[in-house]
Protein backbone atom coordinates (compact mmCIF):
# COMPACT_ATOMS: atom_id res chain seq x y z
CA UNK A 1 0.00 0.00 0.00
CA UNK A 2 1.28 3.28 -0.96
CA UNK A 3 1.04 6.12 1.72
CA UNK A 4 -0.63 8.99 -0.04
CA UNK A 5 0.49 12.65 0.05
CA UNK A 6 3.77 11.49 2.75
CA UNK A 7 5.68 14.33 1.28
CA UNK A 8 9.17 12.80 0.94
CA UNK A 9 9.08 11.93 -2.83
CA UNK A 10 11.55 13.82 -4.40
CA UNK A 11 13.33 15.46 -1.38
CA UNK A 12 16.95 15.24 -2.09
CA UNK A 13 20.14 14.76 0.62
CA UNK A 14 23.44 13.34 1.14
CA UNK A 15 23.72 9.47 2.63
CA UNK A 16 25.19 10.44 5.71
CA UNK A 17 22.56 12.75 6.71
CA UNK A 18 20.33 10.56 5.61
CA UNK A 19 21.46 7.60 7.53
CA UNK A 20 21.49 10.04 10.79
CA UNK A 21 17.86 11.26 10.27
CA UNK A 22 16.78 7.80 9.83
CA UNK A 23 18.68 6.00 12.23
CA UNK A 24 17.13 8.80 14.75
CA UNK A 25 13.37 7.64 13.67
CA UNK A 26 13.88 4.41 14.42
CA UNK A 27 14.75 3.29 10.32
CA UNK A 28 17.06 0.63 9.20
CA UNK A 29 19.06 0.31 5.93
CA UNK A 30 18.79 -2.86 5.54
CA UNK A 31 19.65 -3.37 1.87
CA UNK A 32 22.67 -1.61 0.51
CA UNK A 33 23.63 -1.33 -3.18
CA UNK A 34 25.71 1.05 -5.27
CA UNK A 35 22.65 3.02 -6.40
CA UNK A 36 19.59 2.53 -4.97
CA UNK A 37 18.74 2.12 -0.76
CA UNK A 38 15.83 1.00 1.23
CA UNK A 39 15.11 1.97 4.34
CA UNK A 40 12.71 -0.39 6.94
CA UNK A 41 10.40 1.16 10.04
CA UNK A 42 9.35 -1.75 12.01
CA UNK A 43 5.38 -1.25 13.75
CA UNK A 44 4.52 -3.82 15.86
CA UNK A 45 0.65 -3.92 16.05
CA UNK A 46 -0.06 -5.88 19.36
CA UNK A 47 -3.87 -6.26 18.80
CA UNK A 48 -3.85 -8.84 16.14
CA UNK A 49 -0.19 -9.99 17.11
CA UNK A 50 1.27 -8.69 13.19
CA UNK A 51 4.25 -7.04 11.94
CA UNK A 52 3.97 -4.60 9.52
CA UNK A 53 6.78 -2.52 7.61
CA UNK A 54 7.19 1.63 6.82
CA UNK A 55 9.34 1.61 4.12
CA UNK A 56 10.83 3.95 1.37
CA UNK A 57 13.52 3.79 -1.08
CA UNK A 58 16.09 6.31 -2.08
CA UNK A 59 18.08 6.28 -5.44
CA UNK A 60 21.55 8.04 -5.67
CA UNK A 61 21.68 10.78 -8.05
CA UNK A 62 25.52 11.59 -7.77
CA UNK A 63 28.28 9.31 -6.60
CA UNK A 64 27.72 5.83 -5.22
CA UNK A 65 26.42 4.40 -2.09
CA UNK A 66 30.19 3.31 -0.89
CA UNK A 67 30.57 6.78 0.01
CA UNK A 68 28.63 9.24 2.84
CA UNK A 69 28.64 12.06 0.20
CA UNK A 70 26.30 10.48 -2.24
CA UNK A 71 23.26 12.14 -3.25
CA UNK A 72 20.09 10.53 -2.79
CA UNK A 73 16.60 11.36 -4.05
CA UNK A 74 13.52 9.94 -2.32
CA UNK A 75 10.75 7.16 -3.40
CA UNK A 76 7.36 6.80 -2.15
CA UNK A 77 6.54 5.65 1.12
CA UNK A 78 4.66 2.41 1.47
CA UNK A 79 3.86 0.21 3.91
CA UNK A 80 2.95 -3.89 4.21
CA UNK A 81 2.22 -6.53 6.17
CA UNK A 82 5.25 -9.02 6.96
CA UNK A 83 4.68 -12.53 5.72
CA UNK A 84 7.65 -15.55 6.14
CA UNK A 85 10.10 -15.44 5.98
CA UNK A 86 11.31 -12.10 4.59
CA UNK A 87 8.50 -10.60 2.94
CA UNK A 88 5.55 -7.51 2.77
CA UNK A 89 2.02 -8.29 1.75
CA UNK A 90 0.85 -4.79 0.27
CA UNK A 91 -2.97 -5.99 -0.49
CA UNK A 92 -4.01 -6.67 3.08
CA UNK A 93 -5.79 -3.56 4.62
CA UNK A 94 -3.23 -2.26 7.18
CA UNK A 95 -4.72 -1.17 10.48
CA UNK A 96 -5.57 2.72 11.79
CA UNK A 97 -3.13 2.52 14.38
CA UNK A 98 -0.68 1.08 12.30
CA UNK A 99 -1.02 3.95 9.42
CA UNK A 100 -1.06 6.65 12.40
CA UNK A 101 2.46 5.80 13.41
CA UNK A 102 3.49 5.41 9.81
CA UNK A 103 2.24 9.26 8.95
CA UNK A 104 3.55 10.58 12.06
CA UNK A 105 6.89 9.56 11.31
CA UNK A 106 6.80 9.83 7.63
CA UNK A 107 5.98 13.48 8.47
CA UNK A 108 9.05 13.89 11.37
CA UNK A 109 11.26 12.51 8.41
CA UNK A 110 9.81 14.93 5.60
CA UNK A 111 10.79 17.96 8.29
CA UNK A 112 13.97 17.09 9.20
CA UNK A 113 15.04 16.49 5.99
CA UNK A 114 13.62 19.57 4.33
CA UNK A 115 14.88 21.58 6.83
CA UNK A 116 18.51 20.45 5.97
CA UNK A 117 20.27 23.57 5.38
CA UNK A 118 22.63 22.98 2.55
CA UNK A 119 26.05 25.09 1.88
CA UNK A 120 25.38 26.60 -1.12
CA UNK A 121 23.06 28.75 1.20
CA UNK A 122 26.02 29.96 3.45
CA UNK A 123 28.79 29.59 1.11
CA UNK A 124 30.90 32.23 0.37
CA UNK A 125 30.49 32.97 -3.62
CA UNK A 126 32.59 36.07 -4.80
CA UNK A 127 35.73 33.98 -3.05
CA UNK A 128 39.38 35.34 -4.32
CA UNK A 129 41.04 32.75 -6.67
CA UNK A 130 43.98 33.16 -8.56
CA UNK A 131 44.27 31.36 -11.53
CA UNK A 132 47.08 27.98 -12.34
CA UNK A 133 49.83 29.95 -14.45
CA UNK A 134 50.20 32.69 -12.15
CA UNK A 135 53.36 33.43 -10.48
CA UNK A 136 54.32 32.65 -6.32
CA UNK A 137 54.51 36.57 -6.05
CA UNK A 138 50.90 37.22 -7.13
CA UNK A 139 49.37 34.92 -4.86
CA UNK A 140 51.44 36.58 -1.87
CA UNK A 141 50.25 39.80 -3.03
CA UNK A 142 46.69 38.56 -2.99
CA UNK A 143 47.35 36.86 0.45
CA UNK A 144 48.53 40.43 1.38
CA UNK A 145 45.73 42.45 0.09
CA UNK A 146 43.16 40.45 1.15
CA UNK A 147 44.47 39.29 4.68
CA UNK A 148 43.94 35.70 3.65
CA UNK A 149 46.18 32.49 3.91
CA UNK A 150 43.72 30.65 1.43
CA UNK A 151 43.79 30.52 -2.62
CA UNK A 152 40.85 27.95 -4.54
CA UNK A 153 43.32 27.46 -7.78
CA UNK A 154 41.97 27.38 -10.91
CA UNK A 155 41.67 27.34 -14.75
CA UNK A 156 39.54 28.44 -17.60
CA UNK A 157 35.78 28.31 -16.37
CA UNK A 158 36.21 28.11 -12.92
CA UNK A 159 37.58 24.78 -12.47
CA UNK A 160 39.38 24.20 -9.40
CA UNK A 161 42.92 22.72 -9.74
CA UNK A 162 43.70 22.67 -6.31
CA UNK A 163 44.40 25.09 -3.57
CA UNK A 164 47.35 27.37 -2.27
CA UNK A 165 48.05 28.02 0.86
CA UNK A 166 50.84 30.65 2.69
CA UNK A 167 52.26 27.26 4.29
CA UNK A 168 52.83 26.37 0.79
CA UNK A 169 54.08 29.35 -0.28
CA UNK A 170 56.93 29.42 2.52
CA UNK A 171 57.70 25.25 2.27
CA UNK A 172 57.22 24.67 -1.55
CA UNK A 173 57.89 27.70 -2.95
CA UNK A 174 60.24 30.46 -1.54
CA UNK A 175 61.95 28.23 1.14
CA UNK A 176 62.71 25.70 -1.94
CA UNK A 177 64.54 28.82 -3.57
CA UNK A 178 62.19 28.31 -6.15
CA UNK A 179 62.11 31.05 -9.07
CA UNK A 180 59.76 34.08 -10.27
CA UNK A 181 59.44 31.83 -13.45
CA UNK A 182 57.47 29.24 -11.38
CA UNK A 183 53.54 29.08 -11.53
CA UNK A 184 51.05 28.27 -8.84
CA UNK A 185 50.04 25.43 -10.83
CA UNK A 186 53.40 23.80 -10.09
CA UNK A 187 53.08 23.65 -6.15
CA UNK A 188 49.69 23.60 -5.97
CA UNK A 189 48.23 20.92 -3.30
CA UNK A 190 45.70 19.17 -5.71
CA UNK A 191 44.86 16.35 -3.05
CA UNK A 192 41.89 18.18 -1.58
CA UNK A 193 38.31 17.44 -0.27
CA UNK A 194 35.59 19.33 -1.62
CA UNK A 195 31.67 19.11 -1.34
CA UNK A 196 28.94 19.54 -3.33
CA UNK A 197 25.85 22.34 -3.13
CA UNK A 198 23.79 19.97 -2.09
CA UNK A 199 26.04 18.87 0.86
CA UNK A 200 24.29 19.50 4.09
CA UNK A 201 26.18 22.19 6.31
CA UNK A 202 25.62 19.52 9.56
CA UNK A 203 27.78 16.91 7.07
CA UNK A 204 30.29 20.36 6.33
CA UNK A 205 31.08 20.59 9.49
CA UNK A 206 31.84 16.81 10.19
CA UNK A 207 33.84 16.83 7.37
CA UNK A 208 36.25 19.66 8.72
CA UNK A 209 36.33 17.98 11.95
CA UNK A 210 37.27 14.70 10.63
CA UNK A 211 39.95 16.07 8.09
CA UNK A 212 41.11 19.08 10.41
CA UNK A 213 41.00 21.72 8.31
CA UNK A 214 38.67 25.30 8.26
CA UNK A 215 37.69 25.41 4.46
CA UNK A 216 36.10 23.72 1.84
CA UNK A 217 35.83 24.34 -1.41
CA UNK A 218 31.88 23.59 -2.85
CA UNK A 219 32.34 22.30 -6.24
CA UNK A 220 29.61 21.17 -9.05
CA UNK A 221 31.12 18.77 -11.92
CA UNK A 222 34.52 20.41 -11.65
CA UNK A 223 33.62 23.81 -11.64
CA UNK A 224 34.22 26.04 -7.98
CA UNK A 225 31.03 27.74 -7.12
CA UNK A 226 32.17 28.92 -3.48
CA UNK A 227 34.37 28.32 -0.40
CA UNK A 228 32.46 27.77 2.94
CA UNK A 229 34.45 28.31 5.97
CA UNK A 230 34.48 27.23 10.04
CA UNK A 231 33.18 30.66 10.43
CA UNK A 232 30.27 30.67 7.93
CA UNK A 233 29.26 27.35 9.84
CA UNK A 234 29.62 29.31 13.76
CA UNK A 235 27.49 32.68 12.67
CA UNK A 236 24.35 29.89 12.26
CA UNK A 237 22.97 30.64 15.85
CA UNK A 238 21.39 26.95 15.23
CA UNK A 239 24.66 25.36 14.55
CA UNK A 240 26.73 27.07 17.18
CA UNK A 241 27.32 24.27 18.99
CA UNK A 242 28.57 22.01 16.07
CA UNK A 243 30.59 24.54 15.24
CA UNK A 244 32.13 24.94 18.46
CA UNK A 245 32.80 21.20 18.40
CA UNK A 246 34.21 21.30 14.79
CA UNK A 247 36.57 23.93 16.07
CA UNK A 248 37.62 22.57 19.21
CA UNK A 249 38.52 18.62 16.78
CA UNK A 250 40.28 20.69 14.18
CA UNK A 251 42.36 22.28 16.98
CA UNK A 252 43.62 19.17 18.41
CA UNK A 253 46.81 18.00 16.69
CA UNK A 254 46.52 15.07 14.21
CA UNK A 255 47.49 11.53 14.55
CA UNK A 256 50.52 10.27 13.70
Amino acid sequence: MIIENAGIKGLVNDLAYLDEITTKLGFVRWQWEYTRATYDLKIEEKTDNEDYFLRFNARAIEGKLESPYAVLVLGEAYIGRATFPHGLDYESPIPESVLKISRRKLSELQSLLSHAEGVNEIMTRDCVTIMVDASLHQAALLMRDHNIGFLPVVGEGRELAGVITDRDLVIRGYADHQLESVTVGEIVSRNITSIRPSTTVEEAARIMAKEQIRRLPVVDKGRLLGIVALGDIAIRKVLAHEAGETLGRISLPAEA
